[in-house]
């Protein structure tokens, strides 16, 4: 059985940008799962990653869940100190029990920056340097930090791990995976999707969804429809797909590496300190 809950872009699709349907941060949770459902208030400034499609990285599609869309990496080479050394392991597709099926580490090849004269299309960035360069970091992983916070979940610190793209055709869709227990994903999308004459999002514009086991053995099955700055936060255990989209459907990723709080460190917003024992941690002085 699937416990079925539906988050619907609010004004029918006329070209313009759908607005913003919900005014405050959405939280989701079962069985130790979380989603964080919220807007990035400058996501604008990742559309430079989509800007120049003769320069993107090679098409990763086909060693990953994504069908009739264009994924490529666009993880900086080196990041600051703030964001801890970058990993370049494939998140996507641990070697673990929960990904059996997918490819291997050792299958995937590791992306390449270097100039290949002899194929100009193929370099990386897909933008020009400067640009990629002046995109701040530092500024997302704040940001992320600030929505962690703000739902009290017990991460003590995060750093990017990988980042990519992906820029659905018509049709374009994710098979359902996650990206397992030993990240955090962020996934933000840049553009609306049309929506049926009832002002539904249905299956063939473009959804995210996501599934959480809970107790009794059902499934919790949530869903987002896209529109610019939706930005969906989600435990890497989390299991997710996109339904079928309509281009433009544009998608920023990324992983996070993240360290918990300890059961005895205190938790900032929080008086008392995480008691593995107790199952009321989210109410404040108590």
């Amino acid at each position: 059985m699937v416990e079925k809950t539906e988050h619907m872009a609010p004004d029918p699709y006329e070209g313009t940008p759908n607005v913003n349907p919900n005014s405050n941060t959405e939280f989701h949770s079962a069985m130790n799962q979380w989603i964080i459902d919220v807007k990035c208030p400058f996501y604008e400034e990742f559309l430079k990653l989509f800007e120049n499609e003769e320069y993107r990285g090679e098409d990763e599609s086909k060693i990953k869940t994504t069908f009739r869309g264009y994924q490529y990496d666009v993880t900086p080479k080196n990041l600051p100190e703030w964001g801890g050394n970058v990993v370049r392991s494939d998140k996507m597709n641990p070697d673990t029990p929960e990904q059996i099926g997918f490819p291997s580490s050792e299958t995937l090849n590791e992306t390449e920056f270097e100039v290949n004269p002899a194929n100009p299309g193929s370099n990386f960035p897909p933008i020009d340097q400067n640009k990629f360069d002046n995109i701040n970091w530092e500024k997302l992983v704040k940001w992320v930090m600030a929505q962690i916070r703000r739902n009290r979940v017990p991460i003590k610190s995060i750093k990017v791990s990988k980042c990519w793209c992906v820029d659905y055709n018509d049709g374009g869709y994710q098979a359902i995976h996650n990206h397992g227990p030993m990240c955090i994903s962020m996934v933000m999308a840049m553009d609306a999707q049309p929506t049926t004459g009832t002002n539904e999002q249905s299956a063939d514009n473009g959804m995210l969804y996501t599934l959480m086991p809970n107790p009794d053995g059902t499934q919790l099955m949530t869903q987002f429809g896209p529109y610019p700055g939706r930005t969906v936060i989600l435990d890497g255990r989390v299991w997710h797909g996109v339904y079928p989209a309509k281009k433009p459907r544009r998608t920023f990723v990324v992983d996070f590496d993240f360290e918990y709080f300890a059961p005895d460190e205190p938790i900032p917003g929080m008086v008392h300190k995480l008691d593995p024992d107790r199952h009321d941690w989210m109410q404040d002085g108590k």
